[in-house]
């Protein structure tokens, strides 16, 4: 009888670990990866146009909205970006689309709502 309930227990406790194993949820992607993710994206508005070179590039990223439906998340987001060869200042907004692959969020696609070159904090 001993031996049936210590059968039982392990056969639970494996049961549970599986599950609590298979319901991880990796977290939501952060400042550090959106900035990661960026490195070799283009963005563009109208005659201007942004690739995504260095971490060193971004002076400020503001979470302004965040929507997340199921696997997807949406981020519209502000940034001010120091071009790292010239030094002039630009400001973008743009909506990040996220999406779950497996146990990790991958960047989707990148909405360019406005880019522009700014001087001290405002828009030339």
């Amino acid at each position: 009888m001993k031996q049936r309930m210590f059968l039982v227990v392990i056969a639970l406790t494996s049961l549970a670990m599986v599950n609590v194993g298979c319901n991880i949820i990796s977290p939501e992607p952060s400042i550090e990866q959106i900035k990661s993710d960026l490195i070799g994206e283009i963005i563009s508005k109208g005659d201007l146009a942004w690739q995504f070179a260095a971490l060193s590039e971004f002076k400020e990223i503001t979470i302004v909205d965040k929507i997340r439906e199921g696997n997807t998340i949406e981020y519209d987001a502000t940034m001010k970006l120091q071009d790292i060869y010239t030094d002039e200042m630009y400001t973008a907004e743009v909506i990040l689309i996220y999406q779950k692959s497996g146990t990790h969020w991958d960047l989707f696609s990148i909405l360019t709502m406005s880019l522009r070159a700014t001087l001290n904090g405002s828009s030339i």
